[in-house]
């Protein structure tokens, strides 16, 4: 929209989740008309992930029937890891579960990958506090100066903060993480002008 200004934006990969004894588990990669004879857990048209997978659905020989459609990706990531279907959204807030081996994430290879962005946008004419501002780019620096990248996203019921970075800098990347979640430096004056941002 044109009151608002893209400040960052990142493209993560869509893609099919199931859980490891799942008869599409074994693959590395998958095409959405592959996942419609088991059973589809499709997001709801108020998600991005619904718009993405719709072009996919409508060249469908035979049009299947979702066995549920959800709004929630945390409904949607449960039944898929218990078996009951297969869900689609991107790595994002389920690494835990694929570095457990709960679930399988499978890129969609359908158009050469379907990506979604994730982006951080503030009001034309607003620019972030000062504070907020600096801290961001101090971090972003940290993380570019090992070769890594770092961000965020808020879900419903959670946030999430992660960072990528080469195995031999993630004592350091996780040491950023771990600071900015465990000791920031919450004025509360900076609290309340955020809040009143929020409510505008």
């Amino acid at each position: 929209s044109a009151d608002l200004q893209q400040v960052s934006v990142g493209h993560f990969r869509l893609g099919a989740i199931v859980s490891p004894q799942h008869p599409l588990a074994r693959h590395q990669a998958i095409a959405f008309a592959d996942c419609v004879e088991h059973g589809l857990i499709m997001a709801k048209s108020e998600l991005s992930i619904h718009h993405l997978l719709a072009p996919l659905q409508r060249r469908l020989r035979e049009p299947r029937r979702a066995v549920l459609e959800s709004s929630s990706l945390e409904l949607s990531r449960q039944l898929a890891r218990r078996g009951l279907g297969v869900a689609f959204q991107t790595r994002l807030g389920i690494e835990a579960d694929i570095a457990q081996g709960e679930l399988r994430f499978l890129p969609l290879k359908d158009n050469g990958g379907i990506h979604s962005d994730l982006g951080l946008y503030v009001r034309t004419g607003r620019y972030l506090p000062v504070a907020v501002d600096a801290l961001a780019r101090q971090i972003a620096e940290e993380m570019d100066a090992i070769g890594g990248q770092m961000n965020a996203y808020t879900a419903k019921e959670y946030t999430c903060y992660y960072g990528r970075t080469l195995t031999e800098h993630l004592e350091k990347a996780f040491s950023i993480l771990a600071g900015m979640v465990t000791r920031p430096k919450l004025d509360p004056g900076d609290i309340q002008t955020e809040k009143s941002v929020i409510m505008e």
